[in-house]
């Protein structure tokens, strides 16, 4: 990779428990790695706050409105063979509304992306990002 195009992705997301369990989101890769669990959230824009992006990314991947929280924390990933290096922002937060529904998106085709619920003991049998702050959210 050439130095101009090195980057890091600032991704915000949001940790809702609700009865013991987390709300994740199913992440498929097109180089056919397996799928991975995320909390709800995706890319800040150029201008944008984080925790309007937190909010607005929550709807898209689950199409439930939600209220951002305290900050949970801040995660890093760093894989140089991918070449990959994000950061996620995590905040805690609460639904107000919508309905539960899977995101539309270039990898829908790959899996079904409809959002779930986990418990901590499942979780722990996944492929959890951040699986740090996914712990401390249900902690």
């Amino acid at each position: 990779m050439t130095e101009g195009k090195q980057s890091i992705r600032i991704r915000a997301s949001i940790a809702v428990v609700q009865g013991g369990k987390i709300l994740l989101v199913p992440h498929y890769f097109a180089d056919g790695r397996p799928v991975e669990w995320f909390l709800p959230g995706g890319g800040v824009k150029y201008g944008e706050a984080v925790r309007s992006a937190a909010v607005r990314e929550f709807q898209e991947e689950t199409g439930l409105a939600v209220e951002c929280g305290e900050l949970l924390g801040i995660s890093e990933r760093i894989e140089p063979e991918t070449p990959w290096h994000g950061l996620t922002i995590a905040f805690r937060g609460v639904v107000t509304g919508g309905e539960l529904v899977a995101e539309m998106s270039k990898y829908s085709q790959y899996g079904d992306k409809t959002p779930k619920w986990f418990t901590l003991d499942e979780i722990n049998r996944l492929t959890c990002q951040p699986l740090e702050l996914i712990q401390k959210a249900l902690a």
